[in-house]
């Protein structure tokens, strides 16, 4: 059955993220599982079919998935602890995606991150594979293309995170005095938005709040989802 509505995510969802924040071990998570499923996963599934029905009528083709296994909208709350010293088993927030696309890590979309401390919506992909990295930097240099991304990167960014700048110089085979070499140091390209207070995220008002940054941050969406598809 649709959800009609959203009353915004119980307290209880803050409350156990700051909890778990504290107790990040196995022995205090397994035996609040179901509140977990309860107070988090239950309401995130809601909130990703009534934000992503308003969000395709802002793009049409965003694609959302309510299910839990972890290839859809919702982030799994477990940590790969393969690699690396940290070692805690359990994510201490929330994760949500809507994307465009086949692939949701190959596509541009929107990134709902909430945490106890508040909440923030980004736009953009954290990280661009081979063959879109290639056709990024082809877009940056072209000049109404590239002078497209340079002006609306300029709005943004007076009122949102820009991230994704990660080379050191401008890569090979351009000019490194080029008049958009900043922009191909990128290896990603996203912004995120001032963060929303943990009063907004438990109210039917959030989803009114992070549409109306989606549609701030639409114009750099759009233009990765051309990019990306070949079509500018």
């Amino acid at each position: 059955m649709a959800v009609s509505s959203f009353p915004g995510f119980p307290q209880e969802a803050l409350d156990f993220f700051a909890e778990l924040s504290r107790n990040n071990n196995r022995a205090w998570f397994q035996p609040r599982k179901q509140a977990y499923t309860e107070y988090v996963t239950g309401p995130a599934q809601a909130f990703v079919e009534i934000l992503g029905e308003r969000l395709r009528a802002l793009s049409p083709g965003i694609r959302y998935d309510t299910g839990l296994s972890g290839s859809g909208s919702i982030m799994r709350i477990y940590r790969d602890t393969r690699f690396g010293g940290d070692k805690r088993p359990y994510k201490e927030h929330l994760g949500i995606v809507w994307w465009e696309g086949e692939k949701k890590m190959d596509n541009s979309g929107f990134y709902f991150h909430l945490e106890p401390s508040g909440a923030r919506l980004y736009a953009g992909m954290h990280i661009f594979q081979p063959p879109t990295l290639t056709v990024f930097r082809q877009a940056v240099a072209d000049d109404p293309t590239g002078k497209r991304l340079a002006t609306l990167m300029e709005k943004l960014k007076s009122d949102f995170l820009i991230g994704g700048e990660h080379y050191k110089t401008v890569p090979r085979g351009f000019d490194k005095n080029h008049p958009r070499a900043d922009l191909l140091k990128f290896n990603g390209l996203y912004a995120g938005s001032p963060v929303l207070e943990p009063q907004t995220l438990t109210t039917p008002d959030l989803v009114d709040r992070c549409v109306a940054l989606a549609t701030d941050l639409l114009p750099l969406h759009r233009w990765l989802v051309e990019v990306n598809a070949g079509i500018w």
